[in-house]
């Protein structure tokens, strides 16, 4: 979904992702749709590797484990 809203906000006019045949195939259809709207927003960034660019844009974490929790004391 992040990478979906990324998409929305970025592009001018954006085309949204057409239904993918699972979870991964639809993650992979949003990353390489805001790699587009990205690079044509900012062509400059069209020089740093998609996977850097989506690393970036998502705080680091796209290869995270799980997202970070809610805060919560563990001591």
């Amino acid at each position: 979904m992040f990478f979906t809203v990324l998409l929305a906000r970025t592009s001018p006019d954006p085309v949204m992702p057409a239904a993918a045949s699972g979870p991964v195939a639809a993650a992979v259809s949003a990353i390489a749709g805001a790699a587009a709207a990205v690079a044509q927003r900012w062509p400059q960034v069209g020089m740093v590797p998609v996977w850097a660019a989506a690393s970036a844009a998502s705080g680091g974490l796209l290869l995270a484990p799980g997202w970070p929790g809610g805060g919560r004391n563990t001591s």
